[in-house]
């Protein structure tokens, strides 16, 4: 178990976050598997609209330690390690067009930080109280960038004589102010696609 935040957010908007961690004392990395050992950013040219997915690094609560994969690219040793409590994962969402079966659509997107682990003499390492009020911050930050935002979501339901019928539900997501405009240009949240299809479904079934 750890502490996380889910969001979506976009690239612009995250932009503030990983400003507000560098501020803090973070160092940026990317969350991928390179040629060469990855070194940290101090400024916010790391983060690009291609790579959605980051860690803020704290380099005084561990050293940077990293494996290699089956291909020998490198990527960093963040499971269950030292350098596991130093990392705070961040992400960001995009928008996708329709691809085959899935619509249009927002990648959700979060902040994370694990409560510690076990050691190789099965000792429980716990999160250091400095890992956690940077994440506090930036989480707190996080909320007033995408706040709650109430909304309706088109969805069937089935009658008494059950028979399926459009409803209009209540929903509510944590998005930054570009990220709803995206819903209003035709994409959907992830975690309302299910509602959309099977509403879509029933519209197009009424064709028939």
């Amino acid at each position: 178990m750890g502490m996380q935040v889910n969001y979506y957010m976009d690239h612009e908007t995250f932009l503030l976050v990983a400003q507000k961690a560098l501020k803090e004392g973070c160092l940026i990395l990317r969350w991928e598997h390179t040629s060469q050992p990855q070194q940290p950013a101090r400024d916010l040219s790391i983060v690009t609209e291609e790579q959605m997915r980051y860690y803020f690094y704290l380099p005084e609560l561990a050293p940077l330690a990293y494996k290699t994969d089956k291909n020998g690219q490198y990527y960093l040793d963040n499971s269950f390690s030292p350098l596991s409590l130093a990392l705070i994962e961040a992400s960001f969402s995009r928008h996708w067009p329709a691809h085959g079966s899935t619509l249009p659509n927002i990648n959700p997107a979060r902040f994370y930080i694990p409560t510690g682990f076990w050691d190789e003499n099965r000792q429980w390492v716990p999160r250091s109280e400095r890992l956690t009020k940077v994440y506090q911050k930036l989480a707190r930050l996080a909320r007033k960038l995408a706040p709650s935002a109430a909304l309706t979501v088109d969805d069937i339901d089935y009658n008494q004589e059950g028979n399926p019928e459009p409803v209009q539900r209540p929903g509510r997501v944590y998005a930054s102010p570009r990220c709803l405009e995206w819903r209003e240009e035709g994409f959907e949240f992830s975690q309302l696609l299910r509602a959309k299809e099977r509403y879509l479904q029933y519209m197009e079934d009424q064709k028939q």
